[in-house]
């Protein structure tokens, strides 16, 4: 299923336990409570029926791998293999073109190694999933996002560091231009050593309630449900915002109600567990996931307009940066992904 199907589930007349903390400036209050749960529809989009993993065969790229094959795993997905021969020079800027050719064949067997190698960990995991492996020759993130529109995958999975020096998957260029111009979720995973497997039984969102953020929700939801995870669900009341007592409560009221609108869309059946946090919304964040023992954290590229909750280019890329547990990014389709 792509990326705006959906099925949808009533639930009628449910009670759902949540538990929260309310952290204040005169300190941190932990709430449990039974909410009544109107009857509302939830939409499980994200459906991933294919999932695409860009390598290089480095280690920077090896716990991607993992983090993709067992997504794949949980949803049965088809996984997409994808190494992309990219070279400093072209061939006609070379002059000899024995040189050329030399470069050129040791790098497409690097890529083709990497890929072949993503098939085997599959193999060694014990799935029987199906894997198609792909080789390209150019800019990786240019490369990456049409392969992925060409083949319509619904994830990509990816390295936030790659070969060293070598500016192949580092942050701030291959991977962070590829979560600015996808148009379907992109998950990424930075260097860990590859005897940690990370674990998620606990899947926090981050949210302000906005119609950006909703698409973060629902793939959240989904990915709690496949998981069998905890969804913690975390609003932030920012600090530059809340300086005075009427706007804090005010905001305090905004952000209780966005975390109410994430439980009312919960299937009954996921354990979930909510936040509202005061002080800086990355810094609230990383709070969260060092609390809540978080394994993977679902952010969306566009929150409330001209409050840089969510914005690609503030949290969703610090979280990206810093964050030692996956980020997943999920797209909101209103929005040109080139702007």
């Amino acid at each position: 299923m792509n990326v705006g199907e959906y099925q949808a589930v009533t639930f009628v007349d449910l009670g759902l336990l949540a538990v929260g903390r309310l952290h204040t400036p005169y300190g941190s209050v932990l709430t449990q409570h039974t909410t009544p749960i109107k009857p509302v529809r939830v939409l499980l989009i994200h459906m991933y029926e294919s999932v695409l993993i860009p390598t290089d065969g480095s280690d920077g790229t090896a716990a991607a791998v993992r983090e993709g094959i067992e997504l794949a795993h949980r949803y049965g997905s088809t996984i997409h293999a994808l190494s992309v021969i990219e070279l400093a020079y072209t061939e006609e800027s070379v002059a000899d073109a024995g040189v050329w050719e030399s470069v050129f064949e040791t790098r497409k067997r690097e890529c083709e190694a990497a890929v072949v190698e993503v098939d085997a960990a599959v193999a060694s995991a014990g799935h029987e999933l199906s894997v198609t492996t792909a080789i390209r020759q150019g800019y990786p993130a240019t490369e990456i996002v049409a392969y992925a529109d060409q083949h319509d995958v619904d994830c990509i999975v990816m390295g936030t560091h790659g070969r060293t020096g070598m500016r192949r998957y580092l942050l701030g260029s291959v991977t962070s231009s590829v979560v600015r111009r996808a148009t379907r979720p992109v998950v990424t995973v930075q260097l860990t050593d590859p005897s940690v497997s990370a674990s998620h039984n606990a899947i926090l969102v981050a949210t302000d309630g906005s119609a950006g953020s909703q698409p973060a929700v629902e793939g959240a939801i989904d990915l709690a449900r496949h998981y069998n995870a905890t969804l913690h669900v975390l609003s932030v009341v920012e600090t530059k915002f809340a300086s005075r007592a009427p706007i804090r409560r005010a905001l305090e009221t905004e952000a209780n109600e966005a975390i109410t609108s994430v439980v009312e869309q919960t299937p009954a059946t996921l354990d979930t567990e909510t936040h509202c946090y005061t002080g800086v919304v990355h810094e609230a964040i990383a709070e969260a996931i060092e609390n809540n023992d978080i394994g993977m954290l679902v952010l969306g590229t566009h929150g409330r307009e001209g409050l840089d909750r969510l914005l690609l280019g503030s949290v969703a890329e610090r979280m990206i940066r810093t964050a030692a547990i996956p980020v997943m990014i999920v797209p909101s389709p209103d929005v040109d992904p080139e702007s």
